[in-house]
Order: C-alpha cells, then sequence, then structure tokens
C-alpha cells in the first residue's frame, strides 16, 4: 500500500470545482485527488482532468431511500479508506454520512478558503443532530408560551378597540 494521502472531495454542487481542486492541490501536493460525483454531475464534471479519480454514487436523499441503496452508497464510499473527506457544505446531513463512512479526518470547505476541522465519531454527529432538534424544540415550545401565556391581555371584539 502506498503512503500518498487519499483526498475525497464531495461534490454535491460542481460549480467551483476547477478552484477547490486547486486549492486542494495546493494544500496537498502528493494526495491523490479523489471526486465522489452522482452518476448525472460525472456526466458534465468540468474539472475531470484535475483528479485522479472519480467515484459515481447516488447523492441525492430521495433517489437513495426509494432505491433503498443508502448503506450500498456508504458501503462504496467506506471502501475507498480516505485519509481525508471534505465536504462543502456544513449540513448535518453531510456529516452524518461522513460519519457513516469513517474516514481518518473530515473537513468542511467554505466559501473564502475557510476551512472547519468537524468530528467523523458517530457519537459526534448524533449529539450534534439531536442538539439541533432540541434548540428547534426549545424555539418552538418558546413561541407557544408567548403566543398562549402572553401577559398582555387579549382585546374582546373587533381589532382596533374593545367591545362596549
Amino acid at each position: 500500500m502506498s503512503d500518498t494521502e487519499r483526498i475525497g472531495i464531495l461534490f454535491n454542487e460542481t460549480r467551483d470545482a476547477a478552484l477547490l481542486l486547486k486549492a486542494a492541490r495546493r494544500r496537498h501536493p502528493d494526495a491523490r485527488l479523489v471526486a465522489i460525483l452522482s452518476p448525472r454531475a460525472a456526466v458534465r464534471f468540468p474539472a475531470r482532468d484535475l483528479v485522479d479519480e472519480i467515484v459515481e454514487v447516488e447523492l441525492s436523499p430521495l433517489r437513495l431511500l426509494i432505491r433503498g441503496a443508502f448503506f450500498q452508497m456508504v458501503e462504496v464510499l467506506r471502501k475507498q479508506r480516505f485519509d481525508l473527506l471534505v465536504l462543502r457544505f456544513p449540513t448535518l446531513k453531510l456529516r452524518l454520512l461522513a460519519a457513516l463512512v469513517a474516514p481518518m479526518r473530515c473537513e468542511i470547505w467554505l466559501a473564502g478558503g475557510v476551512i472547519v476541522p468537524t468530528p467523523t465519531t458517530p457519537g459526534a454527529a448524533v449529539r450534534g443532530y439531536f442538539q439541533r432538534r432540541f434548540t428547534g424544540v426549545k424555539m418552538m415550545a418558546r413561541i407557544w408560551c408567548n403566543v398562549w401565556c402572553s401577559r398582555i391581555p387579549r382585546r374582546q371584539g373587533r381589532a382596533g378597540g374593545d367591545a362596549s
């Protein structure tokens, strides 16, 4: 097995692919860059000459659920044994996917050159999910409480004044 670092870059959008791949090549000059694309995006991928390998897997959550192929896709990506998995967007779904793929490291590359390391353990991804869910539930409870338990008396009758 070679010592070269394998970097998988998940392209759920290919608009700035060339810029991202050039930045990855500058940051990791000896690495093997692997583009992870959906089959539809792979056909028209603009930066085919900048990557060493292309892995085509279905990335649409709806298509994965309809076909029941989610865990097959995870297995394909897990077999790649990435040293670094690069995500383009900090969504919870992508971070959960990264936790299932289990690369050595995972980073989120945001616009403007911001790189955010993200934990790849399943526990950290699940904890992030439940923290966001709890925050949403707490916000909805606060809104409900403000509406129904407000200390401001409600006016009777028509809007604009009391019915007298």
